[in-house]
């Protein structure tokens, strides 16, 4: 166990934890198309570097759980290496390459928050409570006020607000909903902030229409209402109310509109059949079973494509994806981390990132940052006697 904190200088340690706070608002920032970097990945830039040469990695490598993310990078780039030299005639053997990059920085970014976190006494993670609240109110005003991105793009593609598409809004509001609520059951939080935060969240989530997100934001708010908050029940739902209220009362106009998108788009559930399991990549697994073992690398979709009038895309199972991805090895070592987390932490604490792995179940988020964030979080508080946090 680790009980004191990597970054010696106190100024640093300043500047790391407001360059967080910045990051945490500027992420639905989607100026470039999806993937990494956006606007709020090129600020990492001066802190990743000073960060690089600040920490003492001899002491932080003595860590379990990032020897066993260590691992599961080695069998990332391993595997997909193999695969760029086995497709290099392919004009698609570039982008094995790119998962390795997008896992280096994931990785990397998952180091510098723990790290981060490990630092941070109660006054900080008030301000992390605040400052979720911004980044989801500024979405919320951008969503009651008409702002769409789509729009501007004449929906050439599935931009919504600032994101490029719907399931980025809901998985950040997801995130960020399972952080609070992991922060309030251990630091004191400004009464009705977390009914605000649950209720912005929540409008979000269902305009961007993600049924696994709108599972997991019930489940979240459930999870305050009948467990955490045990005072002024009555008043705290008052208060998750009003921005709903506000929502329908700003948004009169394009109502309708908004029910019949919302409305289609849970219909289509009702004729999703082995088309939809094709383009998704689950059947993928059904005809390279042998994948499971050693696994098909993050590539060259175009290899599982059998029906040329069908998309290719990545495998939408997160946990399916790491298993069908990197073969045995991977799933194991990555099993191992996520375990190596979870061993240390409450049952409430477990049950707050239950909704990340729900929908994970049938998204790919793998690549999201903001799931580094969150397990650096859980990491830091599981290990650091320091902060004396319950």
């Amino acid at each position: 166990m680790i009980s004191t904190t990597f970054i010696n200088n106190n100024a640093i340690q300043q500047f790391y934890k407001w360059s967080v706070f910045i990051y945490l608002i500027f992420k639905p920032l989607y100026f470039f198309d999806s993937g990494i970097p956006q606007i709020a990945d090129f600020l990492l830039l001066i802190p990743f570097t000073l960060f690089a040469f600040s920490i003492n990695f001899k002491k932080l490598f003595r860590n379990r759980g990032i020897l066993y993310l260590l691992l599961f990078f080695s069998v990332v780039s391993a595997v997909n290496l193999t695969y760029h030299f086995i497709d290099s005639d392919s004009v698609y053997s570039t982008s094995y390459i790119f998962a390795i990059l997008y896992f280096g920085f994931n990785i990397y970014f998952f180091v510098f928050c723990f790290t981060v976190f490990k630092s941070f006494i109660k006054k900080d993670f008030e301000y992390l409570v605040y400052v979720i609240f911004i980044a989801l109110a500024m979405e919320y005003v951008l969503l009651i006020t008409g702002y769409d991105k789509g729009i501007d793009n004449d929906f050439k593609n599935r931009a919504y607000l600032s994101f490029n598409n719907p399931n980025q809004l809901s998985y950040y509001c997801l995130i960020l909903s399972g952080i609070t609520l992991f922060v309030v059951k251990k630091i004191p939080i400004k009464r009705y902030l977390v009914s605000l935060i649950l209720s912005l969240s929540f409008v979000l989530i269902v305009c961007a229409t993600s049924r696994p997100a709108i599972i997991g934001a019930l489940i979240l708010i459930s999870l305050y209402y009948f467990v955490v908050c045990k005072k002024h029940v009555f008043k705290e739902l008052l208060v998750f109310i009003i921005p709903i209220l506000l929502f329908l009362v700003f948004n009169t106009e394009q109502m309708q509109e908004d029910f019949k998108r919302i409305d289609k788009r849970f219909a289509k559930v009702e004729y999703a059949g082995k088309t939809d399991l094709v383009e998704r990549g689950f059947m993928r697994v059904v005809d390279n079973p042998n994948m499971l073992i050693y696994g098909a690398g993050e590539g060259n979709y175009e290899r599982f494509v059998k029906n040329e009038s069908l998309l290719s895309s990545e495998f939408h199972s997160a946990i399916g994806s790491v298993w069908f991805s990197y073969g045995l090895a991977g799933i194991t070592s990555f099993g191992l981390f996520l375990f190596y987390i979870f061993k240390k932490l409450r049952v409430f604490d477990l049950i707050t990132f239950l909704p990340i792995l729900l929908y994970n179940l049938f998204h790919n988020g793998m690549r999201f940052s903001l799931l580094c964030f969150f397990l650096a979080l859980l990491f830091a508080i599981s290990t650091n006697v320091k902060q004396n946090i319950p």
